[in-house]
């Protein structure tokens, strides 16, 4: 912006004053500098995972920009189950308009183990309704009521001692 004027006597007789040309020019500046240091953001953001763009980018909305989603970056996989979850968000050289997301926050019941606990001597799979351990065709199935189905198709069952077949009834073929 230019804010050098040549006077000439008719605007000074008019009583034209030269600061306001000046101090408009100033508070543009001022502003346009305010509204960039408004922009950055130092340190990690919590931020909802709104969507994706349609080249599979993130969308996120941000706590500074609520209604306005944008788009972002991703350190972490996500997918659609993503969506609407809370996420941590940082930004690239803390422009406010690059967000990157760190990963999302977990919630109290996804902090419960639900993974294989192994202790060297025994491992334990532990499910609220169904395990089930597949391998190509074959697969075991057990579910919360006490059901247990093997599936296969090819099975064999060798003991080298006693081997046992229990029930209330027992039905071959």
């Amino acid at each position: 912006m230019n804010v050098s004027r040549q006077l000439d006597d008719s605007a000074i007789d008019a009583g034209e004053s030269l600061a306001a040309p000046l101090l408009d020019s100033v508070l543009e500046v001022s502003a346009a500098s305010q509204a960039a240091a408004q922009l950055r953001v130092d340190g990690v953001v919590l931020a909802r995972l709104t969507g994706y763009a349609a080249d599979g980018r993130p969308l996120v909305e941000l706590p500074q920009q609520p209604g306005q989603a944008q788009l972002a970056l991703a350190l972490v996989a996500l997918g659609p189950d993503s969506i609407g979850k809370t996420c941590a968000v940082s930004f690239q050289g803390g422009d406010l308009r690059k967000p990157v997301v760190l990963g999302l926050l977990i919630t109290a019941e996804q902090q419960r183990p639900n993974e294989v606990l192994i202790d060297r001597e025994k491992v334990i799979l532990e499910a609220a309704e169904e395990i089930e351990l597949r391998c190509g065709e074959a697969a075991i199935v057990l579910h919360a009521d006490g059901r247990i189905q093997l599936r296969g198709t090819y099975i064999t069952s060798h003991a080298t001692a006693t081997q046992r077949i229990v029930g209330g009834s027992v039905h071959v073929n």
